[in-house]
């Protein structure tokens, strides 16, 4: 009630009848006071039977200045509900009827009232009075149309939400769920609705979803768990649940209203990185790798795999929480110190040769790759240690047996070059001169070094086949006659022959073949053109023709270094490699190359006549 004036519905009107009626008890003459009192507080009127005349004005809306008027016309099902409920009551079937309306008061405030009728019989039932009353229900009738929009508001949401939103009784019996349910599992609410939520759980998960929570008095609080929901084809997907219990007044369990989230696709991907996170581990743990993985912010190691222990010969517990240059096993702390900057600066390093000492003293060498990457929101730094001693051994031993064979062959070309300059003593420290010009060229020229060592070999031996020439040609201090000049170039092959037995690293015998060759094919035996030869060849030519012109030879006076360089210019480009004269001028002309004083390629010459190019 809200307290209003006495013309309204809120003060008791038993007492009212017409502008100006008579009190309660004249209007319900023979009554009393007694029956009175048990009339609320909130009635209307009384009416005697020959007022009934008066109750149209509240049903049929026959207006009366005493009487509330309605503030809108009533549905006429409505009315005519009322009216048959009247009807029952007249024929004393029910003892009292009940009705709610809107109402307008005097002042044009609309207020909700129930009214409320019922009658006053004698002893013989005839009907004495009509009894109506009149209780005002307008914040009732508010809070709950106020409930009502807050339950269609709620509805609304809940039928709309991505996320699917179910209630259940008491029983666990499904009693609404949300159509998002047909997006998530492909059911429609209707499937589902007066089925127990269990159907649809997998029965793995149905343990946890048990029903002690809808027992006692008491609920739980909210819980939050993940599950495999069944969807319409008979598979699963995971669903994060929230679940709530629904208490009533006394505080017991009445149903439960849940959410489900579809986290298929976050519950994938967190059991692939745990397969991931598990393949990682096995492979760190199993590796023949040493692996310690370190905070990039400072260097502390987190963790370190078996194999890094037992090459290091400390124990996990040892090696973790410490910095990586405290654990003893750089030799140059400060190259640790360097190489964690480096890490910082750069995300990535690499020493190919890195030697570590164990715990035990012993020096391991190892290869030390480190990278920077990000798990989750922080940096680490990988740590992969390899021992290579054992190959750096065998490395050692390989280049020292490398190197012992070197040596071998090279005492055998010695020999063989001895035993053929004594053969033609004319032509001494001929080949070893070749081959230290021809080496100066192919530095001159960006030539490795394993490549050098491979033109030296071939200037010793360029001229070795000349073994089956016979003495008395190579030391004939006359002109050579063309049977005789023929035999002399079969030299070349000869030892490409001998030579081409013998397992050189480098391509020994083809360069002894090409080393007569020209550019222009003008050359022997095989009459190669440009880069068939190879360039170990051309360099030899280049270099045999200024040697055998610039010193003297049995059968001629040398005819000096200027004339073989100008006959070098001439043939450039036509019988000699571009490239190597060039390189070949520039030593001469502005290294201050000069070719070495050796053996007794001194002597006079005695052949007057002979082919500088025959070597």
């Amino acid at each position: 009630m809200h307290g209003r004036g006495g013309d309204g519905v809120g003060r008791p009107a038993a007492t009212q009848r017409g502008a100006s009626g008579p009190s309660a008890p004249d209007v319900c003459p023979g009554i009393g006071e007694r029956r009175l009192r048990g009339v609320p507080a909130g009635a209307g009127w009384a009416l005697s039977a020959g007022e009934r005349g008066r109750l149209p004005p509240v049903w049929s809306r026959r207006g009366h200045p005493a009487q509330p008027a309605l503030a809108a016309d009533p549905p006429p099902e409505d009315l005519a509900q009322d009216q048959a409920k009247v009807a029952e009551l007249l024929a004393q079937r029910v003892p009292s009827c009940h009705t709610r309306y809107r109402y307008l008061r005097p002042d044009g405030e609309v207020v909700w009232a129930d009214l409320s009728l019922s009658t006053i019989r004698s002893r013989g039932g005839q009907i004495r009075y009509f009894l109506a009353q009149l209780a005002e229900v307008t914040d009732l009738e508010e809070s709950r149309a106020s409930l009502r929009q807050s339950e269609a508001n709620y509805r609304l949401i809940a039928e709309n939400a991505l996320d699917v939103v179910v209630r259940t009784n008491a029983a666990g019996m499904i009693e609404w769920i949300s159509p998002s349910v047909f997006t998530l599992a492909g059911w429609t609410p209707a499937e589902l609705i007066g089925n127990p939520m269990l159907t649809v759980i997998h029965p793995d998960d149905q343990a946890q979803f048990s029903r002690p929570e809808l027992a006692g008095s008491q609920g739980p609080a909210a819980t939050r768990m993940e599950m495999r929901l069944r969807t319409s084809e008979g598979q699963y997907r995971w669903v994060s649940l929230f679940r709530r219990p629904l208490l009533d007044a006394l505080g017991r369990v009445t149903g439960l209203v849940a959410g489900w989230r579809d986290v298929q696709a976050e519950v994938e991907a967190r059991q692939a990185l745990t397969a991931s996170e598990l393949s990682y581990r096995m492979l760190a743990d199993n590796a023949q790798d040493g692996i310690l993985i370190l905070e990039l912010a400072t260097g502390r190691i987190t963790a370190a795999n078996p194999y890094i222990c037992a090459l290091l010969g400390f124990t996990k517990e040892e090696l973790l929480d410490k910095q990586l240059w405290e654990i003893g096993a750089f030799a140059d702390k400060q190259l640790a110190l360097n190489a964690y900057a480096e890490l910082q600066e750069k995300g990535y390093i690499r020493y190919e040769d890195l030697p570590l000492t164990t715990k035990a003293g012993l020096v391991k060498e190892v290869e030390f790759v480190s990278n920077v990457y990000r798990v989750g929101d922080e940096e680490v730094i990988q740590c992969n240690i390899r021992d290579i001693s054992d190959r750096k051994a065998a490395e050692k031993r390989a280049e020292q047996y490398q190197q012992d064979t070197l040596q071998s062959l090279e005492e055998i070309v010695a020999s063989l070059v001895m035993l053929n300059e004594r053969r033609d003593p004319y032509t001494a420290g001929h080949e070893s001169r070749v081959a230290d010009l021809a080496c100066a060229i192919g530095r001159e020229m960006g030539l490795s070094d394993h490549e050098l060592q491979g033109l030296r070999i071939s200037g010793m031996v360029h001229d070795i086949g000349k073994f089956t020439i016979p003495a008395e040609i190579l030391t004939k201090p006359t002109q050579l006659s063309a049977e005789e000049m023929a035999l002399m170039r079969t030299h070349v092959r000869a030892g490409h022959e001998v030579l081409q037995a013998i397992h050189f690293p480098w391509p020994v015998a083809d360069s002894v073949l090409h080393h007569h060759e020209r550019l222009d094919g003008s050359g022997y035996p095989q009459q190669l053109v440009g880069d068939q030869i190879s360039l170990l060849g051309r360099i030899l030519a280049v270099a045999d023709t200024v040697e055998s012109m610039a010193t003297n030879r049995p059968y001629r006076f040398a005819k000096g270094l200027d004339a073989a360089l100008a006959v070098l210019e001439e043939g450039k480009a036509t019988l000699y490699d571009p490239a190597v004269v060039e390189a070949c001028l520039r030593l001469f002309r502005e290294g201050g190359y000069s070719l070495p004083v050796q053996g007794i390629a001194g002597l006079p010459p005695v052949r007057s006549l002979g082919d500088a190019a025959a070597g």
